[in-house]
């Protein structure tokens, strides 16, 4: 009896440790799954950022739309806001703006 006791005694230490061992791996996976998930919210942040020449581009490129819709005197107000909204559209590689994207005229 007094073996089988110490055999029981033995068998739980080490499901004690190993239960530590997988409390501990599950914590680690969890804080690996959190750090890939920063990476990548941080990737995303970054690739949406404009370089300095890619805001330069854009910048002369609006200016080019303004001066060219701008004088227009055959058009309404409206289609020269609309026609520069669509210009910047075209430079930021969307087809066109919703009126909510648009902003106030």
């Amino acid at each position: 009896m007094r073996e089988a006791y110490g055999e029981v005694g033995l068998l739980t230490g080490r499901g004690t440790l190993q239960s530590g061992r997988e409390s501990r791996m599950v914590s680690l996976l969890a804080e690996r799954r959190r750090h890939a998930a920063e990476v990548t919210r941080r990737k995303t942040v970054e690739s949406k950022t404009y370089t300095v020449e890619e805001a330069v581009a854009f910048y002369t490129a609006l200016g080019a739309a303004v001066r060219r819709h701008v004088p227009d005197t055959i058009k309404t107000r409206e289609e020269v806001v609309r026609a520069i909204q669509d210009a910047m559209a075209a430079i930021g590689g969307r087809s066109s703006l919703t009126p909510d994207e648009a902003g106030p005229e």
